[in-house]
């Protein structure tokens, strides 16, 4: 293991124990170095204790598209659901589904299921493939995703 991946098992246990103040101690080296998952960490709480709500937006978003840009598929998930509900951006649905089809190429099981939709359905800009959309629904429900096996409970 990393040093780097110590740094951030370390700081994953820091954040969900709510010590967001020693986290970002903690990730301070690889936020500078722009690392995707430190920075995608470091998006979802405040950078200091005066920081105003425009502040941490500015810098939720701007963290998390570096992030997003780094490949990191819990990113671009993220990035792929403020698009598709327009949260932070205007709804974009044809962006929402290009972010879940990265997320889902990089791993990400939520990105399975709704990039699986598009493609069962050929919707939001994504050609229809309903056989390889079915089989990356499986795949989300294989993983535990809720809303996936819900989806296929319609087809028995």
């Amino acid at each position: 293991m990393t040093e780097a991946e110590q740094v951030l098992g370390l700081a994953r246990v820091l954040i969900e124990n709510g010590k967001f103040q020693r986290a970002r101690k903690l990730l301070s080296t690889l936020v500078g170095a722009q690392q995707p998952e430190a920075l995608y960490m470091a998006a979802h709480f405040s950078a200091c204790e005066d920081e105003s709500t425009q502040q941490f937006e500015q810098r939720h978003k701007q963290q998390l598209q570096i992030a997003a840009d780094g490949g990191y598929a819990p990113a671009l998930y993220l990035m792929g659901v403020y698009h598709e509900v327009g949260d932070y951006y205007q709804r974009d649905l044809l962006k929402a589904a290009q972010l879940f089809r990265q997320a889902a190429n990089a791993g990400h099981p939520e990105a399975w299921l709704d990039h699986g939709i598009n493609m069962f359905y050929g919707s939001n800009g994504i050609t229809e493939n309903a056989i390889a959309g079915l089989a990356m629904i499986h795949l989300a429900a294989d993983a535990g995703v809720d809303r996936a096996t819900d989806f296929l409970r319609h087809f028995s």
